[in-house]
């Protein structure tokens, strides 16, 4: 290798580092200048009447979740059946679709609850197999 084509191979990754630097600059001058992102962003829209009532609607305080195992076994709160139906149709669809979904789970919750039934129902069916099985080979051992 010639002296000239060894000094074109460090010039080369010279000029990469150097590149890869910048970009890195750039992309952590970005990173940094950029607002946290939050969850829902919403748009800000002048407020009316409506709006300002479901504001004060929706300030009440939510039912604190509860904490005692007894009530961790409850599949759904009671104060659910005591809230206040929504007057703005968006939020009652919103309502509807939360509720529906909530549904949903627990259709699929008493599904899975049956088929574990039925599996352990035939468990314990296999295992009487099983104990007789093991009786009547216990009770040939002895006979011997």
């Amino acid at each position: 290798m010639t002296q000239t084509q060894r000094e074109n191979s460090h010039l080369i990754w010279w000029i990469a580092g150097g590149l890869f630097s910048i970009v890195l600059a750039i992309i952590v001058f970005f990173q940094m200048n950029t607002p946290p992102r939050t969850e829902h962003q919403t748009l800000q829209i002048p407020k009316t009447e409506n709006q300002s009532k479901l504001k004060k609607e929706s300030a009440q305080p939510t039912p604190t979740p509860p904490t005692t195992t007894s009530e961790l076994k409850t599949l759904v709160n009671d104060d659910l059946l005591k809230q206040q139906i929504p007057t703005s149709p968006s939020l009652a669809k919103e309502e509807m679709t939360k509720l529906d979904d909530i549904q949903k789970q627990l259709h699929d919750q008493a599904n899975t609850l049956k088929d574990q039934h039925i599996d352990a129902e035939q468990l314990i069916k296999l295992k009487e197999e099983q104990i007789k099985l093991l009786e009547s080979q216990m009770q040939e051992h002895n006979k011997i």
